[in-house]
C-alpha cells in the first residue's frame, strides 16, 4: 500500500509542478501583454500632452495639430484597451495560482519524507487525513484557480544550450 501511495503522491507532485509551470507561464504572458500596451501608453501620453500645448499656442500648423489629436485618440485606444483586459490583474491572479501550487508540492513532499521515515510514528489516521487534506487543497485550489491557455500548459521546448547546462548540473550532481 505505501509503494501505491507513494506512486500516486508522485504523479500529484508532478501533476502541481506541472500546472505550476503553467501558471507561471501565463503570469509572464500576461506582465508582458501589461507592458506592451503600458509603455507606448505612457510614452504617447507624454508626447500628446506636450504637442497639446504646442498646439495651444495657436503656431502650430493644420498637421501638427492633426497628429497631435492622432496621438491623443491612440493614447486614449490603449489605455482604455489596458483597463478592459486588465493583464495586471490576469497575471497576478495566475503568480498567485503557481505559488499556491508550489506550497502543494512542497506539502507532499515534506509528508512523503515523513511517511517514508524508517523511524515514521504516522498512524494509519493521520495518514489518511493529511491525504484527505491535500486532495481537499488541490480542489479548492482547481475550482479558484484562473483559467489556463491551451498554449501554458504545454512547456516550450529546452533550448540546447539549456538542455546542455541542465546535463551539466545533472553530472556535477551525481559527482
Amino acid at each position: 500500500m505505501q509503494q501505491n501511495r507513494n506512486q500516486t503522491l508522485d504523479d500529484v507532485v508532478a501533476s502541481a509542478a506541472n500546472l505550476a509551470g503553467a501558471h507561471a507561464r501565463a503570469a509572464a504572458r500576461y506582465r508582458r501583454g501589461h507592458l506592451w500596451l503600458g509603455v507606448p501608453a505612457v510614452s504617447l501620453a507624454a508626447i500628446a500632452t506636450t504637442a497639446a500645448f504646442v498646439a495651444l499656442e495657436g503656431s502650430a500648423s493644420f498637421a501638427a495639430r492633426a497628429i497631435a489629436s492622432a496621438v491623443t485618440l491612440l493614447v486614449a485606444v490603449l489605455t482604455t484597451l489596458q483597463n478592459f483586459l486588465r493583464l495586471a490583474e490576469h497575471a497576478e491572479a495566475h503568480r498567485g495560482a503557481a505559488a499556491a501550487y508550489r506550497a502543494v508540492q512542497r506539502e507532499i513532499r515534506f509528508f512523503l519524507d515523513e511517511y517514508n521515515a524508517v523511524d515514521s510514528s504516522l498512524s494509519e489516521e493521520q495518514v489518511r487525513d493529511s491525504l484527505r487534506s491535500i486532495r481537499t487543497r488541490l480542489d479548492e485550489l482547481e475550482s479558484r484557480a484562473p483559467d489556463l491557455a491551451p498554449r501554458d500548459l504545454h512547456a516550450p521546448p529546452a533550448s540546447e544550450e539549456g538542455r546542455h547546462r541542465r546535463d551539466d548540473l545533472e553530472q556535477r550532481a551525481r559527482a
